[in-house]
């Protein structure tokens, strides 16, 4: 969806809009640049989080049926494709150790959302 940005001098100083051709219409009540960069942040987000669900919806789907995600390719759902032990298969609270592992720094990411505008103030 192309969205623009519109911008008016107003006398607190430049105020913002976000513009949809879809709508042919304004999406934002009037906003300062650092609530600008927090709105379009969390649409990212919130748009990227959506995509990813209708994706994986659709790559899971595929590899049930398929065997593989890969679009116009099947595979034998009865093995894997190479043997290599990799380990057991993992319980739930072992999923949560490792999804936390390799998350990085699990503290450090919390703490960009506790900082936030601290963050946005500084991409300024």
């Amino acid at each position: 969806m192309p969205e623009y940005i519109h911008s008016k001098q107003t006398p607190e100083g430049i105020s913002f809009r976000t513009w949809s051709t879809v709508v042919d219409n304004y999406t934002s009540v009037e906003v300062n640049e650092n609530q600008l960069r927090q709105l379009m942040l969390y649409r990212a987000v919130d748009n990227a989080l959506r995509g990813f669900h209708r994706e994986i919806l659709g790559r899971i789907e595929r590899a049930k049926i398929q065997g593989t995600s890969e679009f116009g390719q099947s595979r034998s759902l009865n093995g894997w494709d190479s043997e290599a032990d990799l380990g057991e298969p993992l319980s739930d609270a072992e999923m949560q150790a490792y999804l936390q592992e390799i998350s990085q720094n699990k503290a450090e990411l919390e703490s960009l959302f506790v900082h936030w505008d601290e963050i946005i103030n500084l991409s300024c």
